[in-house]
């Protein structure tokens, strides 16, 4: 049975590493800058959580069996004018139609903020040639990252519509909140540079409410997720 539900989930993530939210524009005698809100202080962009979320939840369905289409893959995309939305696609969205969720940048929390003077820090990197493996000349650039041990608060809120999970009448929502708020424990890295050891991170979720009611314990849903195993079954008959 397909249901919308509107939900509102407030989370805490947290950085073990440094991390680099990159503007793409230099500042100054740094090359490479982070993102930093019209105060100063770094924040980490919605797009930003919002494409690495996706990438962990198409990683999490594919993991069940549940197929889901390439996001930029436009032939695939244009198969949800003639067919249903998949699971990725309702919370996501595609280049063809809209999510109802919206992803709020995440911006730090008061506790961080005493640490505006020194939140970010400065690298002076080198570029590698892949082909020889040594550096390659006048490649010299330096790199701007927040520090670690910053948290961060953000909002995921709007109108969610999926298959309803008939096998848990005490847990609100349909199958795509549990992917949703699976891909959430599941994400530890965010930004660039992940592939040195940057960006190590968590995710708390704060307080969820699903249609206005306030669910106590947000991980009961992960409880529940053994329930995607059944649900092409539920989709069926949906």
């Amino acid at each position: 049975m397909m249901q919308p539900d509107h939900i509102c989930l407030t989370y805490l993530l947290k950085f073990q590493n440094p991390f680099h939210c990159g503007t793409g524009l230099t500042n100054g005698l740094i090359d490479r800058s982070v993102q930093k809100d019209k105060d100063g202080y770094l924040y980490v962009p919605g797009s930003t959580i919002k494409g690495v979320l996706r990438e962990t939840c198409e990683y999490l369905a594919r993991l069940f069996g549940i197929a889901v289409r390439e996001p930029h893959d436009r032939i695939s995309a244009m198969k949800t004018f003639f067919e249903s939305p998949d699971i990725a696609e309702r919370i996501f969205g595609s280049c063809y139609q809209e999510s109802g969720i919206f992803f709020d940048n995440a911006c730090m929390t008061w506790e961080s903020k005493e640490y505006r003077f020194m939140q970010t820090e400065n690298r002076t990197r080198t570029r590698l040639s892949r082909l020889t493996g040594t550096v390659i000349s006048g490649a010299l650039y330096s790199s701007e990252f927040g520090i670690s041990e910053l948290e961060f608060e953000g909002k995921i809120h709007g109108w969610l519509e999926g298959i309803s999970n008939p096998f848990s009448d005490d847990l609100p929502g349909s199958y795509p909140l549990y992917l949703l708020i699976a891909g959430l424990s599941m994400t530890s890295r965010i930004g660039a540079n992940r592939s040195t050891g940057m960006g190590y991170c968590h995710f708390v979720i704060e307080e969820l409410r699903v249609n206005d009611a306030l669910q106590k314990e947000p991980r009961n849903y992960l409880e529940k997720i053994d329930d995607f195993l059944l649900y092409n079954d539920a989709r069926e008959e949906a």
